[in-house]
């Protein structure tokens, strides 16, 4: 909201509402599958609203989804964010963060759509599921965080394939042997968390055919959505102190930031010595190497001029 005063002199705020963060990584949160439904209708809902009006998010992430008090759940972060037409073939590539990046995005597509959205909701979905990332690598490398695609959801064949081979950087991301698997065989046997609707859900957010993968407005009509009311926001249990981890009051958590950045002021503050330190060591020798070939040099000329 934007709120603007002529007191005492022409001003502009920026008014934002206050939402709970680290929702997923709270250890005193345990979403239930009621939770679980409202919170990505909620997100699907949003999403065809952008989708709607031609726009992409390219940055869904669970650290982006925010929720108020009340559990109605909020997209943020829209550095990312941009208009799109399908007649465009010039779209940047490395976007959306890479646990939560399509495949067609990893092996280099240009021209895409609000499909690398629904992906990413797909990953977020399952990590309501799950309580962590589904997709997740340890380092910031795509070739590797394609070959775990390929491991956790099969590799495509046929039309699918020959899809993939053109795309621009096929070569850097090409699997080397078939895998026959699909994502919902990865927690078919959870069925505390996981039932039939969910794991088709999951498979058709994850589907490897951008021209196939479901879309929002299907997706709210989906099975798992229509056999059974999803709850209001306001029909679901509130949590308290969500926004800190392992428990802490948000003064504590303001104090272990504090911590933290002195911490890590301190450390730069040393290193910043510890180089200057070593200059002025340097420094010293060098000097002190010049002082004795200038000393060498004189005493040589002596001697010369003795002789």
């Amino acid at each position: 909201m934007l709120y603007i005063t002529n007191y005492p002199r022409p001003t502009a705020f920026i008014v934002f509402i206050m939402t709970a963060t680290g929702l997923l990584k709270s250890q005193n949160v345990h979403l239930s599958e009621e939770h679980i439904r409202s919170y990505t209708k909620q997100l699907l809902e949003g999403v065809n609203f952008l989708h709607e009006n031609k726009i992409l998010h390219r940055d869904i992430k669970s650290a982006n989804i925010l929720v108020t008090a009340g559990n109605v759940l909020k997209i943020a972060d829209w550095g990312l964010a941009r208009f799109y037409e399908r007649t465009n073939h010039r779209m940047t590539v490395e976007v959306v963060t890479l646990w939560y990046r399509s495949p067609e995005l990893l092996c280099g597509v240009r021209r895409y759509g609000p499909e690398i959205d629904l992906w990413s909701v797909g990953c977020i979905f399952g990590e309501m599921k799950t309580t962590q990332p589904i997709l997740a690598i340890k380092d910031n490398d795509a070739s590797r965080q394609m070959e775990l695609l390929w491991n956790e959801c099969g590799t495509p064949t046929g039309d699918v394939l020959k899809k993939y081979e053109s795309y621009p950087l096929w070569e850097s991301c090409k699997f080397q042997k078939q895998v026959n698997r699909k994502i919902s065989q990865k927690y078919d046997r959870d069925t505390k968390k996981w039932d039939t609707k969910s794991l088709l859900l999951l498979e058709r957010f994850l589907d490897f055919d951008p021209e196939t993968r479901i879309s929002a407005v299907d997706a709210l009509n989906d099975d798992y959505f229509t056999s059974r009311p999803v709850k209001a926001p306001d029909e679901l249990q509130v949590f308290e102190r969500v926004d800190c981890p392992r428990h802490m009051d948000a003064e504590e958590a303001r104090k272990k930031q504090k911590e933290e950045y002195e911490k890590e002021k301190s450390r730069k503050e040393k290193e910043a010595k510890a180089r200057a330190d070593k200059a002025r060591h340097e420094e010293r020798v060098r000097m002190n190497v010049r002082l004795i070939l200038g000393g060498l040099y004189i005493y040589t000329i002596a001697i010369v001029l003795r002789v």
